[in-house]
């Protein structure tokens, strides 16, 4: 988990010629529910290199 006061964040172990699918998801408490809820920020597709 990052926290919200995170302005960036470092990926490692990742492979070389490699498709990659990352999205960044909101956690937070539904007041109405008492239930945790998640909501999608963004997600980005990429590939690294040789």
């Amino acid at each position: 988990m990052i926290p919200s006061s995170s302005k960036s964040f470092f990926l490692s172990d990742l492979v070389s010629s490699r498709n990659y699918d990352l999205c960044v998801l909101a956690v937070y408490d539904d007041g109405t529910t008492a239930l945790t809820a998640t909501r999608v920020i963004g997600c980005v597709q990429f590939t690294t290199e040789q």
